[in-house]
C-alpha cells in the first residue's frame, strides 16, 4: 500500500487498536472484558427474529450495521460537510465505548486523579475524540463496498470482527474490530489497522503531555478541549 495518500487511510489509521491488550497496558487500565456474555437481538429476517445469538455474531451484526450507515452518511451529498461530520458524531458517541477508552488512554493517571479532574477529563476526552473520528470518518465516501469477513470471541468475552473494505480504485483494506459487551449493547472498544493501534496512540500521545507537565490533569483538558476546538 506504499504511496496511497487517501485522507480514509491515514483517519483509519488513527483510529486503529491492537486486538489484544497493548505492550504496557498492565499500567492502569486494560482493554481485558470479565466474563462473557450472550445477547438476544431481532434479526432483519422475520424468521430469524429474537433468537439468540453469540456474542460475536451481534458484534459482527453491529458492525454491518454501522458500516452501512458510515457509507450511507458519506454518500448523502445533499448533506453539507457540517452536517455529515455532525451525523458521524452522532453515530461514534453512540457506538463507542468512550468510558473505557478514556481510562486506558492515560493509564496510571486515571488512578491519580481526583473524582472533579476525572470527570472533566472523561467529558474533554469525548468532545476531543468525536471531533477527531468525525472528521476523519467523512472520508468514507471513499469507501464503495464494506464486507464482513468473519467474527471470533476472545479471551475475557469481548469479541473481533474482521472486515475488508474496497475502495473506489480499487485498494483493499483489512480492518478488524474489538466489540465489548456494555450495558446490553455491542460497543466498539478498538479498531485494528496492519497492527496499528488507536488506543495506543492515544495513550503515548496522552502520556507526552502529562511528562510534561507533571503529570497534571488538568494540563491534559486543556489540550483536549483546545484540540476539539
Amino acid at each position: 500500500m506504499l504511496g496511497r495518500p487517501a485522507p480514509l487511510i491515514l483517519g483509519v489509521a488513527m483510529l486503529v487498536a491492537a486486538a489484544a491488550a497493548p505492550a504496557g497496558a498492565g499500567e492502569g487500565e486494560t482493554l481485558h472484558a470479565s466474563g462473557g456474555a450472550t445477547l438476544a437481538v431481532a434479526q432483519p429476517s422475520t424468521d430469524l427474529a429474537a433468537r439468540e445469538w453469540s456474542f460475536e455474531r451481534v458484534a459482527a451484526h453491529t458492525i454491518e450495521r454501522l458500516g452501512g450507515e458510515a457509507l450511507a452518511i458519506a454518500a448523502d451529498r445533499s448533506l453539507s460537510k457540517d452536517d455529515r461530520v455532525l451525523r458521524f458524531r452522532t453515530m461514534l458517541e453512540r457506538e463507542l465505548d468512550i468510558a473505557t477508552l478514556a481510562r486506558f488512554a492515560v493509564a496510571r493517571g486515571w488512578r491519580r486523579a481526583g473524582a472533579a479532574d476525572r470527570e472533566a477529563y472523561v467529558d474533554a476526552f469525548t468532545g476531543y475524540i468525536l471531533t477527531r473520528y468525525g472528521s476523519v470518518l467523512d472520508g468514507a465516501g471513499d469507501v464503495e463496498r464494506f464486507a464482513i469477513l468473519g467474527a471470533r470471541a476472545l479471551d475475557g468475552g469481548d469479541a473481533l470482527v474482521t472486515t475488508r473494505l474496497t475502495l473506489v480504485d480499487g485498494w483493499h483494506l483489512a480492518v478488524a474490530w474489538r466489540m465489548r459487551h456494555v450495558e446490553g449493547e455491542a460497543k466498539i472498544l478498538d479498531i485494528v489497522f496492519e497492527g496499528m493501534s488507536a488506543a495506543q496512540t492515544l495513550r503515548q500521545e496522552f502520556a507526552a503531555v502529562l511528562r510534561a507537565n507533571d503529570g497534571r490533569m488538568a494540563a491534559l483538558i486543556a489540550v483536549l478541549r483546545e484540540r476539539a476546538g
